[in-house]
């Protein structure tokens, strides 16, 4: 991620662990949102395509005013490339785009058709649209509003928040002929209206349910690709209620997400859980400047870190971004302010192909319907150890993937700047983690990007 051309992070082994550490962390207060472009309430997250570019929808916007699928890139240029009609194409999208193995574009659209419950769609990125399937609004479910997943064996999934044979919603898979198959009805005791899309690990899929379960406060349960079912948890409020966001899931196989409302403090909640059911809540939202009512997904940092934003709350009252470590320590590191860089997220963050962070708001912005931003944030210290001696290794993320930084050291703090000595440009990896080894006492290390 391209950062401020400064940014002093280590101050050597002698000035004591926990002035380094506070120091590390308040690097993150220098994170910057620019706005790149208002929209008509873009209520999905931005999905990245092999072409560099951003696809996905709106809610409202088009010739119609009934929902637009767009392109944007890093850049800022907004390219409307299919607005809806309402009829047998749908209306209102609010779902992220899932990338097909051929290029293509495949979405959801919760109204539209013959009874107004919805479609699931193809478009290619120069705007070329076919329609999937057109829901009847009975047993092969209604109001779509969920992103599709691809699952292992490259058929598309998804969920339809109602409808089916006791009205609480459906799973399904579909090719992309159109071939459409019914895999699971929700009965309320197993789940209620789910509004997240599945996520994949191996020939099975994860997903959440906002009601229903033991508590009617929301589920997890996993789909194989066959439509076997299980229920792996049921929240209760106290540990979290509503989940309305996809599970993220780390590489070594267990899953982050959010609930927009529960948890101790009633403002919504952080949680794992593995593929067997084993979970744990990680942090309650209170309602103060961290945020509060988290209703998007999580962005995974490797194993060690998450990302996200929440709908309310923060500084101002209109939301906020934070980074969470995957043991639970959390940190708000930006409030939105209801100004031209938005208001109230509730989608995931995206990483962009320049290594930057990208997301939405669902109102604020010129107009107030909404922006999509660009963050900006200095490279980070994660990990301090101790070798031999004095020598202590350095390690960090939030770095350009494949850039470079340039290591200055000195004895004297006070010295200028121009008397620092350079001790080389060293490589940032290609997820944008770096370290580097001091191995000279009272040595005090800055890193200063190009």
């Amino acid at each position: 991620m391209q950062k401020s051309s400064l940014q002093t992070f280590s101050m050597g082994l002698r000035l004591g662990w926990a002035s380094l550490l506070v120091a590390c962390l308040s690097a993150r207060a220098t994170t910057t949102v620019q706005p790149l472009y208002s929209g008509t309430m873009p209520l999905s997250e931005l999905a990245t395509a092999p072409d560099g570019k951003f696809y996905g929808t709106t809610r409202h916007g088009g010739s119609n005013d009934l929902g637009t699928v767009f392109s944007l890139t890093t850049s800022g240029v907004f390219t409307t490339i299919y607005a809806f009609s309402g009829g047998a194409d749908g209306a209102h999208p609010c779902a992220a785009l899932a990338l097909g193995a051929n290029g293509h574009l495949y979405g959801t659209a919760p109204y539209g058709g013959a009874q107004n419950a919805g479609s699931v769609f193809e478009v290619t990125t120069a705007g070329s649209f076919t329609l999937l399937h057109l829901f009847a609004g009975g047993s092969d479910g209604a109001e779509p509003t969920a992103t599709l997943a691809v699952g292992s064996d490259g058929l598309l999934y998804g969920v339809a928040s109602r409808g089916g044979a006791f009205g609480c919603g459906t799973i399904f898979r579909i090719n992309a002929g159109g071939i459409f198959t019914n895999l699971h009805d929700f009965t309320g005791i197993d789940g209620d209206h789910p509004a997240a899309a599945l996520t994949p690990l191996g020939g099975a899929l994860y997903g959440t349910t906002q009601y229903g379960g033991a508590g009617n406060c929301g589920t997890v349960f996993k789909i194989s690709t066959n439509g076997v079912y299980s229920l792996l948890f049921s929240f209760n409020g106290l540990n979290g209620a509503i989940p309305r966001a996809a599970l993220a899931r780390s590489s070594n196989g267990v899953f982050y997400g959010t609930t927009a409302y529960g948890g101790e403090g009633g403002f919504g909640s952080i949680f794992r859980i593995t593929s067997a059911g084993s979970f744990e809540s990680l942090y309650s939202f209170i309602g103060e400047n961290l945020g509060s009512n988290p209703s998007g997904g999580l962005l995974l940092e490797g194993n060690r870190y998450v990302q996200g934003s929440t709908a309310l709350g923060g500084a101002h009252g209109f939301g906020s971004i934070f980074w969470m470590t995957v043991s639970g320590g959390i940190d708000s590191f930006y409030s939105f302010n209801g100004d031209e860089t938005g208001a109230n997220p509730a989608t995931a963050l995206a990483q962009g192909s320049d290594g930057n962070l990208y997301g939405t708001s669902g109102s604020g912005g010129t107009g107030g319907g909404g922006t999509f931003f660009k963050l900006t944030m200095p490279p980070y210290f994660d990990a301090i150890q101790i070798l031999s001696g004095q020598q202590v290794r350095y390690s960090g993320a939030g770095g350009t993937p494949n850039g470079q930084y340039i290591l200055l050291t000195t004895t004297n703090l006070m010295a200028p700047i121009t008397n620092w000595v350079a001790a080389g440009a060293l490589p940032f990896d290609s997820t944008g983690r770096f370290s580097f080894t001091n191995t000279t006492p009272k040595t005090i290390n800055l890193m200063r990007l190009p």
